[in-house]
């Protein structure tokens, strides 16, 4: 296969990607009154990203009662 070939491949593949996570993002955004928590992981935020998810996650196991799962 050429560069040129190739090169053109791996953009496709990342505009593909690209549609596929704004288009989770509009879903989940429609859903949003059903969610307890949004982390957003925001680019160059990954370490406040994770502290905020150890955070719920620590609230969570702090809960008198625990949730039960619905999938």
């Amino acid at each position: 296969m050429h560069l040129c070939m190739e090169i053109s491949r791996g953009i496709g593949d990342y505009t593909e990607t690209l549609l596929v996570r704004i288009a989770t993002a509009r879903e989940e955004v429609k859903l949003i009154k059903n969610f307890d928590y949004v982390a957003i992981n925001a680019d160059g935020k990954l370490k406040g990203a994770v502290k905020l998810v150890e955070s719920i996650i620590d609230r969570e196991k702090a809960r008198v009662r625990q949730r039960r799962a619905v999938i």
